[in-house]
């Protein structure tokens, strides 16, 4: 096989405009535009507080569901409470907004980050628990220990708490 040669292409010539030589192109903002910007933000700012507070409210009866769990109440009392605030962590998780503004978006992924842990953490706290109740079975070993280990929801909880106080702040100092 012989050698491809190619030619060596001509530089082109830089255009004579500066928009066209950076391959950008600008869009200028109306007075209306940045309003509704604005607009948007702060009702994503007004979603994000609501759910947030909401899943506060929650965090509480979850804290006191696995505490329920760990201490082996009845399953007939537990499965419908963990059902519940699963599928309400969920909600809330569904309902967080899409913003464009940088520090919305990190709180947003926090939050979301958190329901999703919660969610998670009562579901394997409720899957421990019907196992180590399986008829017929003694409690596995490894099982009752891991039930004896939940001790709340953890970190995550107070990173909701610290974007409820982030929020509040910024709602104040605005």
């Amino acid at each position: 096989m012989f050698p491809r040669w190619r030619r060596k292409r001509k530089a082109a010539e830089p255009p004579s405009d500066p928009d066209e030589w950076l391959g950008l192109s600008v869009s200028v903002l109306g007075e209306g535009d940045s309003e509704r910007l604005a607009a948007e933000r702060e009702q994503a700012r007004a979603t994000l507080h609501r759910v947030v507070a909401e899943a506060v409210i929650w965090q509480d009866e979850a804290e006191e569901l696995l505490h329920a769990i760990r201490v082996r109440e009845p399953l007939a009392d537990v499965v419908p409470r963990g059902r519940r605030l699963k599928e309400r962590f969920a909600a809330l998780r569904d309902e967080l907004p899409e913003v464009r503004d940088a520090q919305l978006r990190r709180q947003i992924a926090t939050v979301r980050s958190v329901l999703d842990h919660h969610a998670q953490l009562l579901a394997r706290a409720l899957d421990l628990l019907r196992v180590d109740r399986r008829p017929g079975r003694g409690a596995s070993p490894a099982i009752a220990e891991e039930l004896d280990g939940i001790d709340g929801l953890g970190e995550p909880a107070t990173w909701l708490d610290a974007v409820r106080d982030e929020l509040v702040a910024d709602e104040v100092a605005s």
